[in-house]
């Protein structure tokens, strides 16, 4: 069962799309309308299952991402984390022979001068908001946090959960396994790139965005009608943006519709 995951932690996840903001109470009456042999009240907590049951019941569609290796994790973090969504995140708690389960929100995380994740921050309701993660071994897969102080041996990430508008039909592992061979292409043809990232975002923030840079065809880029959710591969060189990457979010397959040359004075 994955205990504490209350109203908080959902209620922040679903005003990103101006959905219906319901208190704790309801949020656990709707989410153990789907069937679970623990009671509803008292309530020990949410399975995944009933998470999932309430998120739909809004409106809402979920993306399920598995915790396989760190660059998963880190990738998924700053790409929803940068527009606006906090995740979901749900904990195996290991103590001799004994599993305990758990669900915390990420809500932040903080990078290191080549904007490698270096540390989450998360919301737990059995600890309190803001509360910091480090990696284990570099490893996000498991956890260096406060629980290991109340008798656990091990923390580890098993799942990332997050709320999706039901149009955003690229799902984040079809855009990650085409930036994975789009990073193994640019480390080869473009050795001076510094790094990569990937992120989803609204075409009105991102139009925004851009007013302010010096690009080619602005005035093109600006006025083309694009699809209101985009996922954009960013390229950087000496700390600057020289390029994006943009693909449509509300496309099944990814299909690059723009991409954009930054003009910086250190170009390469």
């Amino acid at each position: 069962m994955l205990r504490s995951l209350y109203g908080l932690h959902l209620t922040l996840l679903v005003t990103f799309f101006g959905t219906v903001r319901h208190s704790p109470a309801e949020i656990t009456e709707i989410a153990t309308s789907f069937p679970s042999p623990y009671r509803a009240f008292p309530s020990g907590g949410l399975t995944l299952e009933q998470m999932v049951n309430y998120i739909r019941s809004i409106g809402l569609d979920i993306e399920v991402i598995r915790a396989k290796n760190s660059d998963i994790i880190t990738t998924a973090v700053k790409a929803y984390i940068n527009a606006g969504l906090p995740l979901i995140a749900t904990l195996i708690l290991k103590r001799q022979q004994e599993e305990d389960y758990h669900a915390v929100v990420i809500s932040g995380y903080r990078c290191d001068h080549k904007r490698k994740v270096k540390e989450l921050y998360v919301h737990d309701d059995q600890i309190g908001p803001y509360s910091r993660v480090r990696p284990i071994n570099n490893s996000f897969c498991h956890w260096e946090y406060e629980w290991l102080q109340m008798g656990y041996d091990t923390i580890k990430l098993d799942k990332l959960l997050i709320p999706i508008y039901p149009k955003i039909r690229l799902t984040f592992p079809r855009i990650y396994a085409y930036y994975i061979k789009y990073k193994e292409r640019v480390e080869k043809e473009e050795p001076q790139i510094d790094y990569l990232e990937l992120f989803l975002t609204q075409i009105e923030k991102y139009k925004e965005y851009l007013l302010n840079k010096n690009i080619n065809n602005k005035i093109e880029i600006l006025t083309k009608s694009m699809p209101k959710y985009i996922w954009v591969i960013r390229g950087y060189y000496k700390g600057d943006v020289i390029y994006d990457s943009v693909f449509d979010g509300t496309s099944i397959y990814p299909e690059n519709i723009l991409n954009i040359e930054f003009k910086i004075n250190n170009r390469y």
